[in-house]
């Protein structure tokens, strides 16, 4: 299953010219190790190891396993790779967890959100959000950084944020941004989603989504999507991509009995 998922993903990338537009250089490179809830009615976590890479205008925030394959795979071999990841992918390459990313361009006061939804790469753009914080006294330390707490809610959400001067970076992992310093660490009240710094450094690398056939749609759109394909995967990938798939007896009765029990970082 995991493997028809990765494969009908990669046949998107083959018709794809090696080209990506860059928007800027990077001076930094932040690091956080994302954990999310899977199934909200037990305590297990998935987690992911994140990059926030921030320009002076711009910024980009990945998997770093999901843009190290699929870099690999804009590459001039990366047709000759794709059996490769998909037969050694989770041993050779690391496992994908997170495929989003999220462009920030400051400039343009906008948001470029790009995923990959069993082989659709769906694309969207909004305004930055507003967040309106509510800063505190409450200070700690993260790491060697001084850091002080903000509150706030956002679709859906009631989030803790804590945000170091120290680094005096006006953003931060996913869409936060807002405060007078770079967020080190969010999570919302149910801690079904957190970000955590784990180290930075500094870098001068390309500011770019990666090339795809994108379907360009909004964010309720993609939403809605991402839910259809949660719900039932197989039943998705065979309309993107016009296969049949047979599943056994056994698999039908454990989709029969599937349920939705994800819930998404934006639940408006």
């Amino acid at each position: 299953m995991n493997k028809l998922i990765i494969y009908v993903a990669l046949l998107a990338w083959s018709s794809v010219g090696i080209y990506a537009q860059v928007a800027e250089h990077s001076f930094l490179d932040v690091f956080y190790r994302m954990s999310f809830k899977k199934d909200t009615t037990q305590q297990v976590t998935t987690d992911d190891l994140m990059t926030l890479r921030i320009g002076k205008r711009t910024s980009i925030f990945f998997s770093n396993t999901s843009y190290t394959i699929d870099s690999l795979l804009t590459s001039p071999d990366g047709q000759s790779l794709q059996m490769d990841i998909i037969s050694n992918g989770s041993k050779k390459y690391g496992k994908r967890i997170v495929s989003y990313t999220v462009l920030k361009d400051f400039g343009k006061n906008e948001i470029e959100f790009t995923d990959n939804v069993g082989g659709d790469h769906y694309r969207y753009t909004e305004a930055i959000p507003e967040l309106r914080w509510q800063i505190a006294s409450d200070k700690k330390e993260i790491g060697d950084f001084q850091c002080q707490k903000a509150t706030c809610t956002f679709r859906g959400r009631r989030y803790e944020a804590w945000f170091t001067t120290d680094l005096p970076i006006n953003n931060g992992p996913w869409k936060f941004q807002g405060l007078p310093g770079l967020i080190v660490e969010v999570y919302d009240a149910n801690r079904e989603y957190a970000f955590v710094y784990v180290g930075h450094k500094q870098s001068d690398s390309p500011i770019c989504s990666l090339p795809h056939k994108y379907i360009t749609t909004d964010r309720l759109k993609y939403q809605k999507a991402y839910r259809n394909f949660i719900k039932d995967p197989v039943a998705y990938i065979a309309a993107v991509s016009g296969m049949t798939i047979t599943l056994s007896d056994s698999k039908k009765k454990d989709m029969a009995k599937r349920q939705l029990k994800y819930d998404l970082i934006e639940r408006e």
